[in-house]
């Protein structure tokens, strides 16, 4: 009852300092929790954009034109980077693209190819990127296209040999990175079996990822990698993911340390504003406190009502901020097209630990202060 009674006072005494400390809050969360999660989404979507470091389209089941594999494996491993994991994937050509609508117009991507491969070989590398897999009906196919939605059909040439498949789903999980194929097809086992009896092993397409240690760093080994790939063969490779990241985190760096420091300077304003608010009414409480012994309230009794209205004062605004921070951090979400939430909890959870070191720093300093005794009266 003491603590409710008082702390009503406190809450309409204090409304302007809580009004302007939970704006700080909301401040403080919005703008670390953004550019922590900027820097830290820019890496999920270049990965899942970019599947592998280093990644090279070769004609031909047994054939090295692009770059040597044993070659590329020993200027990785010397810089450091050796690979970890290595997929390929097997499949054919189809050129002369055109996808039909619902509405029954074509859309001609004539100048595009595309990729048409098994859904074991997807599910394979599915797996082991850690994404779902697929099931093709028969008689379908599924095609993989993030950025257009989902035709009825496609049409195309392969081996020289027209076809029509119908299209059942899209999916946006890439599994390798995009080279000289701007799509990629989905058949079912019997069907892709059937396909590949009919072409060719020299016309036959090998879609070749490599992930290699520490790909954050790779940048210059995979440069050196690219060096290896002759001319006329350089867009049949995507060894970018690297560099982009290097290149992105240079400036990303040094904005996260900006907006950490003010975030750091507007933490420890909301802080400091709390706790001069409790010292400058330390004679009233001191008065109030002495008044509750006289009637026999023990001096632990007296603590535990202090600490509670002190620890309310300090996360109310935190609640509030929270709040503010976890909509901000929805509309983040919703722009990155992937989910953040993880990450903006552990911006929230180092945020809840400062301020609780603050509220206990401010609790003994308190405690200390509201114990001294008063004037003689």
């Amino acid at each position: 009852m003491i603590v409710l009674s008082q702390l009503g006072y406190k809450l309409r005494d204090n409304a302007r300092i809580l009004f302007m400390v939970s704006i700080m809050s909301a401040v403080i969360l919005t703008a670390s929790g953004t550019f922590y999660l900027m820097q830290v989404g820019y890496k999920l979507m270049v990965s899942n954009y970019s599947p592998y470091t280093i990644a090279f389209v070769e004609r031909g089941l047994h054939t090295h034109e692009v770059v040597d594999p044993a070659q590329m494996a020993d200027v990785l491993k010397e810089n450091g980077h050796p690979i970890t994991r290595e997929d390929k994937l097997v499949g054919a050509e189809i050129t002369k693209l055109k996808f039909i609508t619902e509405d029954k117009m074509p859309h001609d991507y004539g100048h595009s190819k595309g990729f048409v491969i098994s859904a074991s070989e997807y599910n394979h590398n599915a797996a082991g990127l850690g994404l779902p897999t697929i099931t093709v009906a028969q008689d379908t196919v599924i095609l993989q296209a993030s950025w257009m939605k989902a035709p009825q059909s496609v049409q195309g040439v392969i081996n020289g040999v027209t076809v029509d498949y119908k299209i059942s789903e899209n999916v946006n999980s890439t599994i390798m990175n995009m080279t000289s194929h701007l799509f990629t097809i989905i058949m079912d086992d019997f069907a892709y079996s059937k396909l590949m009896a009919s072409i060719p092993e020299e016309k036959q397409i090998v879609s070749y990822g490599y992930e290699v240690k520490d790909w954050e760093s790779a940048a210059e080994a995979v440069g050196q990698v690219q060096k290896l790939v002759p001319e006329s063969k350089k867009e049949q490779t995507h060894m970018t993911r690297a560099s982009m990241y290097q290149d992105y985190m240079q400036n990303a760096n040094l904005t996260l340390f900006i907006g950490l420091f003010i975030s750091l300077l507007f933490f420890i304003a909301a802080g400091s504003l709390i706790y001069f608010k409790l010292f400058t009414e330390l004679q009233e409480d001191q008065q109030q406190f002495r008044a509750l012994k006289r009637i026999g309230m023990t001096l632990q009794e007296i603590r535990r009502i202090s600490i509670s209205q002190i620890a309310i004062v300090f996360y109310i605004p935190c609640v509030v901020g929270t709040i503010h921070a976890l909509v901000a951090m929805k509309a983040l979400d919703a722009l990155m097209a992937s989910s953040v939430w993880l990450y903006s909890f552990v911006v929230i959870g180092i945020f809840i630990i400062m301020q609780t070191f603050y509220f206990i720093i401010a609790s003994v300093s308190y405690m200390k202060s509201i114990n001294r005794p008063g004037p003689a009266s």
